[in-house]
Order: C-alpha cells, then structure tokens, then sequence
C-alpha cells in the first residue's frame, strides 16, 4: 500500500499548487500528501550555495553554468528523501508539481507492489512518468534497468523507504555537482540500486506545454528562472 505521496514545488508558481491539489483529491482522496516547499531559487545565498554545490563541476561537464532554479530544484528533492527517511511507512510517491495522470495511479501502484510482494521483486525505486524520453509511450512495461543510465527524469517515481534513506545519506555526504537526475543516475550505480521502469502513468507537464495550449500553466521555465 502507498503511504504518502511527497510533491517538490515551487511557491512562486501558484496554478501549479492549485492543479496537483486537485490531482489529489481525484486520484489520492485518502492518501496523505506534502508539498515541498523549502528553499526557493531566489532564497539561495552564496552560503547554502557553496555548503551544497560545486558549479565549477557542472560548468565544466555541461558547458553551462549551474542554474540557481536547477540548484533550488535539487535542494528540494534532498529535503524530500530526509523526510521520508523519518516518515512511518514504507513505500512512497514523489512527484513533481507538473505532472498529469493518465490513469489511475493508485490502483496501478497497488498492483506493482503486491506484484512484486508475490513474485519476491526487490526494488529501490519504479519510474512511472511518461517525461521527455517516454513521450507517446503507452506501455504496459515493468522491467529493471541495467548497465545504462535508469531515470526517466523524476517526475513520478515510487521509492522503498529503505532506498529513499540511503539516497539522503548519500546526498548529505557530498556536494552536488549536476542536476538531479544526472544525479542520481551516478548514485543508483555507485548504490547498485535495484531501479525499474512501469507503465507511464503520468504524462509531464512541461512536456505537454510544448504542443498545446491547455496546460500552459505548467510550462517548464527552469532554464530561464525554473
């Protein structure tokens, strides 16, 4: 059973509050949920800049300087895997605050965890967001990845409390060097993660954004200020 789902927000973008508020209440009536709210771009200080980053290490892979709404985005994920590892509970959804469901995620949920509780599938973390490298893709897959980079971005992704422990453990130990998910991608590997593709039952939102008009509310806008 899902026992609370976590969504990284940020507060200046009010219509997204709004949209995953109602995405709650249709799709998770009974399910706690919590926005993460903490430590927006613009309350970024050289301090906490300097205490979690080291921009030089980006610039010098990516060929561009580490956003300060990319560096706001990766703060938020680390509190969010702080509080699931004080949470109750063992399994965990977090989204961010743009996604759109296509289906229900609940039940689909279910099924993946009782799944894999009868046929003894251990897992660290599923990813089930249709983001910018699943676009259209309306499979009905279930399968781990291996010996390649596993995320899809981290749009919607469900986490064992055990794996989202040893992710915040991970991430106070180090300073970040590239955004999240490339993040991640390096840490799944160096934690030999057991990490899994499902079903996209989310489509992105800023992904959406880009072809029509009804979900302009939820256009991306991290590279110019988040």
């Amino acid at each position: 059973m899902l026992d609370k789902v976590y969504i990284i927000h940020y507060t200046k973008l009010e219509e997204r509050w709004r949209h995953m508020q109602m995405e709650m209440m249709k799709w998770f009536p009974k399910i706690p949920f919590e926005f993460i709210e903490v430590l927006d771009q613009e309350e970024l200080t050289e301090k906490i800049i300097q205490e979690n980053f080291e921009p030089e290490k980006y610039q010098e892979k990516f060929g561009r300087p580490f956003s300060r709404g990319e560096m706001s985005l990766c703060l938020k994920f680390k509190e969010c895997f702080k509080r699931i590892s004080s949470s109750p509970g063992e399994h965990f959804l977090v989204l961010e605050d743009d996604v759109v469901f296509k289906e229900d995620p609940l039940k689909y949920i279910s099924y993946i965890i009782e799944k894999c509780n009868n046929e003894n599938i251990n897992f660290d973390c599923v990813f089930m967001g249709e983001a910018a490298m699943r676009v259209g893709d309306n499979r009905d897959v279930f399968f781990k990845i291996e010996n390649q980079n596993p995320t899809n971005g981290l749009c919607t992704v469900l986490y064992k409390k055990e794996a989202a422990t040893r992710l915040s453990k991970d991430l106070e130990s180090r300073k970040i060097t590239q955004a999240m998910d490339w993040q991640f991608n390096d840490i799944f590997k160096e934690l030999s993660f057991d990490v899994y593709w499902g079903k996209a039952i989310t489509k992105h939102g800023s992904v959406l954004a880009t072809t029509g008009t009804e979900y302009q509310s939820l256009k991306s806008s991290l590279r110019e200020g988040y």
